[in-house]
């Protein structure tokens, strides 16, 4: 038998090669476990996904039967608020799952532009790094999401008192024969978190490892445009701007210099623009899904005993509020790049020297300056309604608390 040294050895090393792959082929993982919408042309793959779909229908229909039959059955405060939850949950990721398919097209291209690694600095070393570091965390993020997947998928596999209580199956009723009755209670219950943890995820996490990605690419166009001001300054100082020669290599060089780095900058901002809608539209429902089902859910955690079911419920909580939080970060970072060019572009309209041979170059690229100080802003709205920020989350966090003190009050 191995020793517990080397199932641990074999256990980090899995663990190690796992997280080294591609962060995009990790998220084809969780596609794949949440149902890929595209129809396989034959073979045992065209069964798997009708099989998947299947389950995932029926655990939809059985969510909506047990909603109705709650409502109108007249249940607890309590278990009403749970189902409504639960369905909401489920509700949204099918929504979620159904908007990514529909702007597939934008996503692949964006992950075409990332794979590209078409922004570069002077320094191919300093790229390098910007990658591999936003790329790591782009990974971490991924098996994190997969950890807590594994852990919530084991909680919620202990059979506990609650758990025909929460998950009530109506049909069991009508099988007679006590094996049958059990292997479908055991396909139905845990079947449950796989599917739908990683139709949510999924959505979730592709936005998350674009906009990682794309942080890193961002990263690299700040170090190309700080490229730009440390030339400037470092020619004027090493050169007399008196002699012509010297002007016009000197304006030679930033034009040049500036248009490599514009390009770049534009090309960035086309993509990043691209993502918006699909980041606003998909956070938008997230936001007032968890404004409804966070207080529920933590109203109905504090009403039941606790056991592997509330526990599972509340490292669902906990996911989720991570998410909204990391997302947030995320565009916040970005306008924290964004005024990084700014402060960069403003010093190189202030320390740029004027030339009256070149007046026309001086104006143009003084004219660039102003334009990138005027418009680089990386804030995404939500169809208008409000911008994604950390002060956006916490304005969530307020009002689910104040929607939880409600329902504390009708106790």
């Amino acid at each position: 038998m191995l020793r517990f040294e080397e199932v641990t050895c074999k256990v980090r090393h899995f663990w190690t090669d796992f997280g080294s792959k591609d962060c995009f082929l990790l998220l084809d993982i969780l596609r794949i476990l949440g149902g890929s919408l595209n129809l396989p042309s034959r073979g045992w793959k065209r069964g798997v996904f009708f099989l998947w779909h299947g389950l995932t229908a029926f655990h939809f229909g059985i969510t909506l039967f047990n909603v109705v039959e709650k409502v109108t059955a007249g249940e607890s405060f309590s278990m009403t608020m749970w189902y409504l939850s639960f369905t909401a949950a489920t509700s949204i990721c099918l929504l979620k799952m159904q908007f990514m398919w529909t702007h597939n097209k934008q996503v692949k291209r964006m992950i075409d532009y990332v794979g590209s690694k078409c922004n570069f600095s002077s320094d191919a070393k300093h790229d390098s790094s910007v990658r591999e570091k936003y790329s790591t965390r782009a990974r971490n993020t991924i098996r994190f999401v997969l950890g807590l997947m594994a852990v919530n998928q084991v909680l919620f596999s202990i059979p506990h008192p609650q758990q025909d209580k929460l998950y009530h199956f109506p049909l069991l009723a009508f099988l007679e024969t006590s094996w049958i009755r059990q292997l479908v209670q055991i396909v139905y219950i845990s079947t449950i978190p796989i599917i739908w943890y990683s139709k949510y995820f999924w959505c979730t996490g592709m936005i998350v490892v674009i906009l990682m990605n794309l942080q890193g690419e961002l990263k690299i166009l700040v170090h190309k445009f700080s490229d730009v001001l440390e030339h400037m300054e470092q020619f004027e100082s090493d050169n007399n701007l008196d002699s012509t020669q010297a002007r016009t290599l000197f304006w030679n060089q930033l034009n040049e210099d500036v248009k490599s780095a514009l390009e770049q900058h534009v090309q960035f901002i086309k993509y990043f623009q691209s993502v918006q809608p699909i980041l606003g539209v998909s956070f938008l429902l997230y936001y007032y899904f968890a404004l409804a089902t966070y207080a529920s859910v933590l109203f109905f955690i504090l009403n039941e005993p606790i056991s592997f079911g509330t526990i599972f419920q509340a490292t669902s909580v906990l996911g989720s509020v991570l998410e909204c939080y990391l997302i947030c970060l995320l565009v916040d970072n970005f306008q924290e790049m964004n005024e990084e060019i700014q402060a960069i572009a403003r010093d190189i309209c202030i320390r740029m020297p004027h030339s009256q041979e070149y007046h026309s170059d001086y104006v143009g690229l003084r004219t660039t300056m102003m334009i990138i100080l005027l418009s680089n802003n990386s804030l995404i709205s939500c169809a208008g309604v409000f911008d994604i920020s950390v002060e956006t989350f916490a304005g969530l966090i307020n009002a689910s608390y104040s929607y939880l003190t409600f329902l504390l009050s009708f106790l």
